[in-house]
């Protein structure tokens, strides 16, 4: 099934009146009134027929509720025939209210086979929607004026039009109304009905249900709002999503189709429908890709939310088994697949190409080629489109389309698999920096020559062929302001408007502590480049090489470490060279305060490294000492480990108390790893007994209690107080049981060694409700920070009395995928957060995140599930990144709020400071606060027009204050 939408409503209704006859429904326009259609009784009042519809005929179905009444429908059965396809058509147009439903249903059990929904069209639109008739020889049409999807039983108010309502036999349907995808299968369906399976189980919440087992050949196919409903099936970020039918024998595979939908709320498209086929269930060859088979015969989809038949009728092939195998991210949603029947010729055919000896191998190679055809095509297509808007001459304009075609036939004849090592990286190859290198004469065409250097804010988003519409009178100047002992950065741009690759020499004079990083854009998963990694530039004769393709823009991060050096205002120069230009000379100014950033920051800061074990989620042996070692230059001071790094072992008595040694291995282990951090934080992941015995028993409360004795004895030894240790009991705990068990353990530790302790991230969408004791036990309470800003103040208020009463509030953030994120909102801002609301720790989920096991993030296209983490992580390196180097930042900003706050109280209490204690004060409340409600109302994804600058703008008015407030 699939619905589209007329251009006009004038050529929805093109003929219909006279190509009523071939219809099978009877007065479908509504001519005569309401003859042939029956309408429940209680429903009568809703509905009328008027004449004032704008259609070619006289008369429409009126909808029109002032109050909830009962809803309809109105209805009427036709008969069919069995195996056929059909169409159902209808007109409709809503006061943007009130959304009317047309279906199809099976009148024996009610089963809902196909239909169209309004979804605020105030236009008339025709919608359409192909079925099978299956074994039915009668069905029924129903039509609701206003419905959602589960149909309810009572009518929503307002007022909507159905009219031109008809069912066609496919073969049937006039050329005059006919949908321009209508897809004509060129045998019959022959999954219908039969057994598959599907892998990995269908796990997208909203749909799953037991029907997912028989629904994608039942013949039924999804009404409303696609992925909410129980009709359809449903994956999320498992990367790919198997298919396999039974057909019960060897049968002649003339074609097939998949019945999907995407364009809206972050649900794209599949990267590619491998089309797989076995006689024996074990050796599987590859037929085709159905995204480009569909794509050739009946079209793409169009943009927008929109439900799509992918079809195809070019299969020439045979088997009893067909895998469909979808390579997509993060959602992939399908209600209903046919495969059809060819003739039995194609049964003698040899299997296509040689057998597929490792299925899972295949679509993760499938997903990266797939992932890479679709980048250059977008390229190749942004950069079609901006030679047509360039006003090039004429010549010039064709010889570049013949360049573009020439890389089109490229893309095309790409190999099926990539080389051993393939990066995402940009450009990705050859071809794709031929690409970008279309840009070059669109830069020309608007003034730009050889290279150009220009500025923007360092945590806005920049795209890789990203210029101002015209260059810069002259080179930018940049600045820095920051403290003794802090990092800062910034950023310069450089565009090449040359016709071939080049490469820039960067070397900064006058200046002290600066290091030259190029930044790298690199490929998401969900194909949304980022420029973020930051790798440190090569090191050449004269400075630092900065590679620049043609046609693109290179960002130049200038890394600033202000540890030791001198306070006052240093003038330096930025040099920039390159064979074939003018060197370019930019002023740099870099203001040191005399003010000095503390050995240790004042927040915690910890991000569920899980470095205690032998490597999750990425971390491996061989990544997890840089890893380390980058966490602890950008202040993590609070590692997190796993619930088998608790001791283990040991044996209870009658009573409860301990009575064998503990094994302290791990724990041992990850200490070597961690010798100094503020907090080792344990994610103890209690269950509902202790070593066999239930919660709150007097035996319990001993085994707790002894054990956790044991674990203080131990880190004792180890010079670690007991303050230092951490214990989360459940994770995000959204239930009343769930707090019970933490009540439970809290109170046996607690009164066994009360300065362990307790971290908890609740949940609860009523905290008022929750035991009291739950909150009181707790030593710090985290709330998700975007969930807790956004919150009614009544939620808040149960933290925040929690922490005028002295329990720690912290903050975390667990969104993804990471680095789709904006560094400067959701990683710098968190700490902007904690600023405003007295946090003293945050975390984020999770730093040794790379896209799963095996995974790295330098091939996002290859990773098996989310990226969350802020770094780069490697098989065995870890780089800096723009997200790590902002949360680094946003630490440095909470000290200055610290110190401001620590000079404004100690001028109070003496009486002094004049005007700028009151500046002082005035900036602890409204720079935070001009700073997090801009960000709360922006968002967290990377990209929008926000202003990026406000973080710096406010820190440097309290680094000014600070400096005026030291004579006073």
């Amino acid at each position: 099934m699939r619905s589209h939408l007329a251009t006009a409503g004038l050529l929805a209704a093109l003929a219909l009146t006279g190509a009523q006859a071939q219809g099978l429904l009877e007065n479908g326009d509504f001519q005569a009134g309401n003859a042939g259609w029956q309408i429940d009784g209680a429903a009568r009042a809703l509905y009328s027929v008027i004449d004032d519809d704008g259609l070619g005929a006289p008369g429409a179905l009126r909808y029109h509720a002032d109050e909830a009444l009962p809803a309809g429908p109105v209805a009427q059965r036709f008969t069919c025939r069995p195996g056929t396809d059909y169409v159902l058509m209808a007109a409709i147009k809503t006061d943007g209210q009130v959304n009317p439903v047309v279906r199809v249903i099976d009148p024996l059990d009610g089963r809902v086979i196909a239909g169209v929904i309004g979804r605020g069209q105030t236009a008339w639109t025709t919608l359409s929607a192909q079925f099978g008739s299956g074994q039915a020889t009668e069905l029924g049409v129903q039509v609701f004026g206003s419905s959602e999807i589960p149909i309810t039983s009572e009518a929503q108010v307002g007022t909507s039009l159905v009219d031109d309502v008809q069912v066609y036999a496919l073969a049937d349907v006039p050329e005059g109304v006919r949908p321009r995808d209508l897809f004509t299968p060129p045998g019959p369906n022959i999954a219908l009905g039969q057994p598959y399976t599907i892998s990995p189980s269908a796990d997208y919440p909203y749909s799953r249900d037991e029907g997912d087992a028989t629904q994608l050949t039942d013949g039924a196919f999804t009404v409303g709002y696609f992925w909410t409903q129980l009709s359809t099936v449903g994956w999320i970020r498992s990367q790919r999503a198997e298919i396999t039918i039974d057909l019960g024998e060897d049968q002649p595979i003339a074609g097939m189709s998949a019945n999907s939908a995407a364009g809206i709320a972050g649900v794209d498209w599949p990267n590619a429908l491998y089309v797989l086929v076995s006689e024996d269930g074990e050796d599987w060859y590859l037929a085709g890709d159905l995204l480009t088979l569909s794509a050739a015969e009946v079209g793409a989809p169009a943009g927008g939310y929109q439900i799509h038949r992918f079809a195809t009728s070019a299969l020439r092939t045979h088997g009893r088994y067909l895998r469909l195998l979808a390579i997509y991210f993060p959602f992939f949603f399908v209600d209903e697949i046919e495969v059809y029947r060819g003739p039995d010729e194609l049964l003698a055919l040899s299997p296509p190409g040689e057998p597929i000896e490792d299925p899972m191998a295949f679509a993760r190679q499938g997903a990266v080629v797939a992932s890479i055809r679709e980048r250059l095509t977008t390229d190749l297509d942004a950069a079609r489109a901006a030679i047509a808007e360039a006003g090039l001459p004429d010549a010039e304009r064709t010889a570049l389309e013949a360049r573009a075609e020439a890389l089109a036939a490229e893309i095309e004849a790409l190999p099926p698999r990539v080389v051993e090592g393939f990066t995402t990286i940009l450009p990705l190859s050859d071809l794709h920096a031929r690409i970008y290198a279309l840009n070059a004469p669109v830069l020309q065409a608007r003034g730009f020559t050889g290279l150009t250097a220009w500025t923007s804010n360092r945590w806005d988003p920049l795209q890789p062929t990203q210029a101002p519409a015209e260059p810069p009178a002259e080179p930018p100047a940049l600045r820095a302001d920051m403290m003794i002992g802090e990092h800062r950065a910034v950023a310069l741009n450089l565009t090449n408007a040359t016709d071939d690759p080049t490469a820039a020499v960067v070397s900064v004079r006058g200046i002290p502590g600066v290091s030259v990083r190029e930044v790298l854009f690199t490929d998401t998963r969900n194909l949304a480049p980022i420029a973020a990694a930051l790798p440190e530039a090569e090191a050449v004769e004269g400075g630092f090489a900065i590679d620049l393709p043609a046609g693109m823009t290179r960002q130049v991060w200038l890394a600033l470490d202000s540890t030791g050096a001198e306070p006052g205002m240093h003038e330096g120069v930025v040099e920039v060279r390159s064979d074939g230009i003018e060197p370019m000379a930019l002023p740099f100014a870099l203001r040191i305060a005399d003010v000095v950033f503390p050995d240790e920051p004042t927040l915690s800061l910890g991000g569920w490294d899980y470095t205690d074990t032998g490597g999750l989620y990425g971390v491996t042996a061989d990544n997890m000492e840089p890893l380390i070692a980058k966490m602890r230059e950008h202040f993590v001071n609070v590692p997190w480990a796993t619930r088998d790094t608790a001791p283990s072992g040991g044996e209870y008595d009658a009573e409860g108390r301990l009575t064998g040694e503990l094994d302290f291995t791990r724990w041992d282990r990850w200490l070597s790893r961690w010798p100094d951090p503020r907090y080792y934080s344990l994610f103890l992941r209690a269950p509902s007994s202790f070593e066999g015995e239930p919660l709150g028993t007097a035996r319990f409360d001993r085994m707790v209690g002894d054990w956790i004795t044991a674990w203080v004895e131990h880190m004792a030894g180890q010079g670690v107080e007991p303050g230092r240790l951490q214990l989360l009991i459940v994770d995000e705990p959204t239930r009343a049981d769930q707090a019970e068990i933490v009540i439970a353990y809290a109170r046996a530790i607690k009164a066994a060694q009360p300065q362990v302790r307790i971290w908890e991230d609740p949940r609860f969408k009523e905290p008022w409700t929750i035991d009291p004791e739950f909150w009181a036990l707790a030593d710090a309470l985290c709330p998700n920070t975007y969930v807790f800003a956004r919150a009614d103040q009544a939620e808040r208020d149960v933290y925040l009395e929690r922490q005028a009463a002295g329990t720690e509030l912290w903050l975390y953030d667990c969104s993804g995928p990471g680095k789709g994120l904006d560094p400067y909102s959701y990683h710098r801002g968190q700490t902007w957060m904690a600023i405003r609301y007295g946090a003293v720790g945050c975390g984020f989920w999770a730093f040794g995140s790379c896209g799963g096991e095996g995974c790295t993030s330098w091939n996002a296209y290859a990773q098996t599930e989310t990226e969350y983490s802020p770094l780069f992580i490697g098989a065995d390196s870890v780089t800096d990144g723009k997200h790590m180097a902002a949360l680094r930042e946003g630490i440095e900003d909470y000290e200055y709020f610290v110190l401001l706050r620590t000079r404004v109280e100690e001028l109070r209490a003496r009486g002094g400071g004049g005007g700028a204690l009151a500046r002082a004060e005035a900036l602890l409340t409204a720079g935070p606060l001009e700073v997090t409600d801009a960000i709360v109302a922006g968002g967290i994804g990377w990209g929008g027009e926000i202003d990026r600058s406000a973080m710096d703008r406010v820190r440097v008015q309290v680094l000014d204050v600070l400096e005026k407030l030291a004579d006073e």
